[in-house]
């Protein structure tokens, strides 16, 4: 999945490339950024939530603009996940009578790669360095696990061990909207603030998450009218 993403950010620039600048007002350009993103991400495989509170990580995005108004993005961020537990456990089977008495213990690693594929709107604004977004697509969710359990008697001997590791892949709709900021000709401020839409038979939930970043362009951000001059003829 990663391998991926660095796919398509070496594909950008050549899709740019292809692109004629013909018209000023259509400015092709390719816009790579760094953020953080904060947000509650419910993991549909496993049925529950990455943690209860806010969960942060830094994050890449890479896009491309098609039209005036209209740009394709990629955005990527993965988080971790890490759960121990310990329980005493009874075993009957040699003397129902006398059970023996262990100790089980457990771990459960999972990492998440989501991928954000977002179709980015721009309204019109007659400012030019404030600019509004409206965001729609899908995230891809993909997660890796691993599992260890281990079965100890009451000396802390050893006396069972196994493990398991599992992959999940799925996605889900994403709505949002954005506010970007031009701080230079090739740098402005972006934040995103999306709603991932998620279904469980006959009913589902929204979760937000917040995405603060800055990004830079291979290009100019402001569109730029080539200069118009006059000359007057006298005597």
């Amino acid at each position: 999945m990663i391998r991926l993403l660095y796919c398509s950010l070496l594909l950008l620039p050549l899709a740019a490339r292809a692109q004629s600048p013909g018209n000023s007002q259509v400015t092709s350009r390719v816009y790579v950024g760094l953020g953080v993103n904060a947000g509650r991400y419910y993991d549909k495989r496993t049925g529950d939530f990455l943690s209860p509170e806010l969960v942060y990580s830094p994050s890449v995005v890479a896009g491309i603009q098609l039209l005036p108004s209209l740009a394709l993005q990629l955005s990527a961020t993965t988080y971790d996940y890490r759960r121990q537990y310990t329980a005493s456990i009874e075993n009957y089977a040699q003397n129902p009578n006398n059970p023996v008495v262990g100790y089980i213990n457990g771990t459960t690693k999972r990492r998440y790669y989501i991928l954000p594929l977002l179709a980015r709107y721009t309204f019109e604004s007659n400012s030019q360095r404030v600019r509004f977004d409206a965001l729609a697509g899908a995230s891809i969710y993909h997660s890796r696990e691993q599992n260890t359990t281990t079965l100890t008697d009451t000396q802390n001997r050893i006396t069972d061990q196994y493990g398991y590791s599992r992959t999940g892949t799925y996605a889900n709709p994403v709505l949002g909207a954005g506010l970007r900021y031009v701080i230079a000709p090739r740098v402005e401020a972006a934040s995103e603030v999306r709603a991932n839409l998620f279904y469980f038979g006959y009913s589902g939930a929204i979760n937000l998450n917040l995405e603060v970043s800055l990004r830079y362009c291979f290009g100019t951000l402001a569109a730029q009218n080539p200069p118009t001059t006059s000359s007057v003829l006298g005597k």
